[in-house]
């Protein structure tokens, strides 16, 4: 009983104290915005007048915060998945995303640039010095689309065609080393055929004609599109073309409707009987089958070198392209015929894959 009374009186005279306490701060306030004697006294009063005033409110917005650091430190943790973070808030998971996508774009974005600066250079650079690397592995393509032009290196082959016929073989030995020629020019690849004979097997027996090479397919016109450069051989018959070849150019008449050879180099080679047999004039009757088609005749000119020149021995050939002489047909291509053959296949394939690599403005 004791001890409850003067707890009470403890608690009423704290009160007491309290209240006189509060009083004697409130009488002080008033006597100091009154008198307001110096600077420091001012701001002294209102620094207690805004505590006593914002007091609530700074209690109010210190329990919202703590209400907010219990909400976060209970908010769901992201949870590893299939190898991916994923949160349960589902606002969460949304910024994930968002940021994800906006960093896979700046990747996407960055690499698009450096490869545009990187085909830009290299276009600049193969201009200006032209690589003979660039030019021996591949063609160079020019990608036209409006206001944009880029220059693609392509791994491809020139491709050259060497078609013959050949009655006794003399013109298919020449066609044989003009495709060895051809193919020693790197990045060209020569193939060889030969035209369909038109002549029965029993007319063939009786002009005692070997049989044809096994290893040389026959091809048909259709077959001259997939070439980027010709080279026609063929024997004279009364200073032109034989007549199985003159009946192959007659067969590409849908090829000359379209103009699919145009602008396709083209040399030619041949085989006479002798000297009037037409080693000019059988180039010259042969040059109109390509002018029809629109291909581009090439040819040897004298780049053959001292072998045009040649007088200690026969020898065929003319600066319209390589010949050989059959005579009574015993007579074999000479070493000189040959070299000359070799020539004319190694520069007819350089000639075909510059155009390739720079084809002409339509």
């Amino acid at each position: 009983m004791v001890e409850s009374r003067s707890s009470d009186a403890q608690k009423r005279n704290r009160a007491q104290t309290s209240q006189i306490n509060g009083n004697k701060q409130d009488d002080i306030l008033i006597q100091l915005q009154e008198t307001g004697e110096e600077t420091g006294i001012k701001k002294l009063s209102r620094a207690i007048t805004v505590a006593k005033t914002t007091t609530p409110d700074m209690n109010r917005e210190t329990e919202g915060a703590k209400d907010s650091v219990d909400q976060v430190n209970h908010s769901p943790m992201p949870e590893r998945e299939t190898g991916e973070w994923r949160c349960k808030n589902p606002e969460q998971s949304s910024n994930i995303v968002n940021a994800k996508s906006i960093f896979i774009c700046f990747l996407w974005l960055t690499n698009l640039v450096v490869a545009s600066f990187f085909l830009s250079s290299k276009t600049k650079f193969l201009k200006t010095n032209r690589l003979v690397f660039f030019e021996s592995i591949g063609v160079i393509e020019t990608l036209s689309s409006p206001q944009i032009s880029v220059t693609v290196a392509a791994m491809a082959t020139t491709k050259l065609y060497v078609v013959y016929y050949s009655l006794y073989r003399h013109v298919e030995i020449m066609a044989r080393e003009v495709q060895r020629g051809a193919n020693s020019v790197q990045g060209v690849e020569a193939t060889i055929w030969q035209v369909p004979e038109t002549l029965s097997d029993i007319i063939l027996q009786k002009m005692k004609a070997p049989a044809k090479a096994g290893d040389v397919p026959e091809i048909r016109p259709e077959q001259l599109l997939d070439a980027d450069g010709f080279l026609f051989g063929f024997p004279s018959r009364f200073g032109v073309m034989a007549a199985q070849f003159k009946a192959f150019f007659d067969a590409t008449s849908e090829l000359w409707k379209g103009q699919a050879l145009a602008g396709k180099p083209a040399g030619i080679f041949w085989s006479t009987g002798f000297h009037g047999g037409g080693q000019e004039l059988t180039a010259l009757t042969a040059i109109t089958q390509l002018a029809h088609h629109g291909m581009i005749f090439v040819p040897l000119g004298y780049t053959f070198g001292s072998g045009m020149f040649e007088m200690d021995e026969v020898k065929g050939g003319s600066a319209y392209g390589a010949g050989t002489y059959a005579a009574d047909g015993s007579r074999e291509p000479t070493e000189l015929e040959l070299q000359q053959a070799f020539h004319q296949g190694k520069y007819v394939a350089e000639i075909t894959k510059k155009l390739k690599n720079e084809p002409l403005s339509p």
